[in-house]
């Protein structure tokens, strides 16, 4: 097995996502430089928590967090870019796992029984052919040994972009867009948490967390792999 991946490497050379270097075996998708060097947000480790900051006042959320910082012109916003439009269902795995597996170690997301990704408007997923959150929350599941529930929210409304609005029009944009699909009899204090691949004020999450906090449910975290602080 190590002869043919050895052979593999020789003509197909797997390479860093983010910097287009080589990688040795144990590396997947990201060579260890750029693991190191991501600009991560630390908001499982700090008091005051930029992600939870962002999206306070609007839904009672129990835990916030996010990876690492992005930006349309970072490089490491490669990775979105590889995982929403070019169909890199496997990173968005490794990612979420990588992610997951770094909030368990610190002691965060203990309680989590139900993982929700934010649903795409029917219309998107049929465009796009996959929801790039679902493929996310596939890597952080087994990690967290929680269960994924794609029929907790339905999506109701393709609402138009939310760029250039501010906090309060993006959270306006969203609010009703989602729908809870039943209410939480006996899953009241279920911990739920919501999953997607960035946040920017949240709205969108916190839209789908509304839904579920008005069919009943008590306990909602939520988690995105990079956070956007620009407006």
């Amino acid at each position: 097995m190590n002869l043919l991946s050895s052979i593999t490497d020789l003509f197909y050379p797997r390479i860093c996502i983010r910097c287009g270097r080589k990688l040795n075996r144990p590396e997947k998708y990201l060579c260890a430089y750029c693991l190191a060097a991501m600009p991560e947000t630390s908001s499982h480790l700090l008091r005051d928590n930029p992600v939870a900051e962002a999206i306070a006042g609007l839904v009672a959320v129990k835990e916030a967090y996010a990876w690492f910082y992005h930006t349309r012109k970072g490089s490491y916003g490669r990775l979105i870019y590889e995982i929403k439009y070019a169909r890199n269902l496997a990173l968005a795995r490794y990612l979420g796992a990588y992610y997951a597996n770094e909030l368990r170690q610190a002691g965060k997301l203990k309680a989590v029984a139900y993982i929700v990704p934010v649903p795409l408007h029917p219309s998107r997923k049929k465009m796009r052919g996959y929801n790039q959150s679902e493929e996310i929350a596939k890597g952080v599941a087994p990690v967290l040994g929680a269960e994924i529930r794609n029929d907790l929210v339905v999506r109701t409304e393709a609402t138009p972009s939310q760029v250039s609005k501010s906090r309060y029009e993006r959270w306006e944009n969203m609010r009703h867009a989602f729908r809870a699909t039943a209410p939480a009899v006996g899953d009241e204090d279920k911990g739920i948490l919501l999953v997607d691949d960035v946040i920017t004020t949240g709205s969108t999450l916190l839209a789908c967390a509304h839904a579920l906090e008005t069919a009943g449910y008590r306990n909602i975290s939520i988690m995105g792999l990079a956070y956007s602080n620009s407006r």
